[in-house]
């Protein structure tokens, strides 16, 4: 609840109810929002809750329980008394170390708030602890600090609450999302975020993506399977954006049309809402029996190896029956048989070329700075010949 901090100050400040007495000594003056806003904020800069710059408008209206024309009228206040100052439009208030004095942002660390979808524990979240780590590694001679928090991101649905509360939380001067979406990228933009995605998709929202590109592993892929005579080759979507489920399937038709092979759909490039066992099972047994495939390619390492299982159960050799190659990689590649096909991320790069945005100019233009980097294609053993 916003006012919980308001109760938690209530004792601190004898001011929130009735700090100037009438004539009538029974009736206390109650004081009005704002004012009780104003001293419930006043405390919170006092306690050294925030660094350096008070959060964002919408963040801290939403913390306090209040409205953005009460907000103003509590920031102008307390500029006035010199507890902030204010840099410009966009450009959150700094706190001062008293009234008059400078401001401690000089000698203060910024913050960088990284998000990591809860959902990533069933994908290749052990890259994404790798690179967060030596992310932190990069930025700790900048001058930052990273706060890591996992949320709920993904199906579509908003969560301002939550993802305002972690904003009036951390404070932070910079946001990292891993796998970021569509939902998040107009929360984002809304809240006048200076916002990077980790790959994830924003649906040409203003936010930069820095990230590997899918495009060139998957082309690289088809090339490489049809060398070997695969045309019934299969790429599964599950829980995919819809923007990348668009963007693979137009890839896959461009690929196949000029090479004047017929090209399905809804069998090579089958979708699943979400990545459970029934839904890929009922994927599984759905390709199976309309195409009989030759070929799988995974984007990443759990589904690689849930199809490796399944395609192993039905008694089908790899690679002489079925080839399988995986985008992503894992530290536990060494120790499956046979040795996946698989692309090695360049998680090093990665870093740097996130800490190299994050360490940027904090005015610059929010929407640029999308990369797309190339993974390092592995041969490895699960790839071979088409069976006629």
């Amino acid at each position: 609840m916003p006012w919980r901090d308001l109760l938690s100050f209530m004792a601190m400040n004898r001011g929130l109810r009735a700090g100037v007495r009438h004539e009538n000594p029974r009736r206390e003056r109650v004081l009005g929002k704002a004012e009780q806003a104003e001293v419930v904020l006043r405390a919170m800069i006092g306690s050294g809750r925030w660094k350096a710059r008070l959060p964002g408008s919408r963040a801290l209206a939403s913390l306090l329980g209040v409205s953005g024309g009460t907000l103003g009228k509590v920031l102008k206040r307390l500029e006035v008394a010199g507890v902030i100052v204010g840099a410009g439009p966009r450009i959150r208030y700094r706190i001062l170390d008293s009234p008059g004095g400078k401001t401690s942002l000089a000698q203060g660390e910024m913050t960088l708030l990284v998000i990591i979808p809860k959902t990533l524990g069933k994908q290749t979240i052990g890259q994404h602890w790798q690179l967060v780590a030596r992310l932190s590694d990069l930025l700790v001679s900048k001058d930052w600090r990273v706060r890591l928090h996992t949320v709920k991101v993904g199906g579509g649905v908003i969560r301002s609450r939550q993802w305002d509360r972690l904003l009036a939380m951390e404070n932070p001067d910079a946001v990292l999302a891993i796998l970021g979406d569509s939902v998040l990228a107009k929360w984002a933009l809304r809240r006048d975020l200076r916002i990077l995605f980790c790959g994830g998709s924003s649906d040409e929202i203003e936010v930069p993506v820095i990230g590997i590109s899918t495009a060139a592993m998957l082309d690289y892929a088809l090339r490489e399977l049809m060398k070997l005579g695969h045309t019934r080759i299969v790429f599964p979507l599950c829980n995919r954006s819809l923007s990348f489920t668009r963007s693979i399937r137009a890839k896959f038709q461009e690929f196949y049309r000029a090479r004047g092979i017929p090209f399905r759909e809804g069998l090579q490039t089958p979708v699943a809402a979400v990545s459970q066992p029934r839904e890929l099972r009922q994927l599984f047994r759905r390709v199976e029996g309309g195409l009989q495939p030759t070929a799988w390619i995974c984007l990443d390492w759990v589904e690689f190896l849930w199809v490796k299982r399944q395609i192993e159960s039905r008694g089908l050799r790899i690679p002489s029956d079925v080839s399988l190659i995986c985008l992503s990689s894992d530290e536990a590649v060494d120790w499956v048989e046979p040795l996946p096909s698989h692309f090695e991320h360049p998680l090093e790069r990665l870093a740097r070329e996130l800490a190299k945005w994050v360490s940027g100019s904090m005015h610059n233009d929010r929407a640029s700075g999308s990369k797309q980097l190339l993974g390092r294609w592995v041969p490895g053993q699960t790839i071979g010949p088409a069976k006629s």
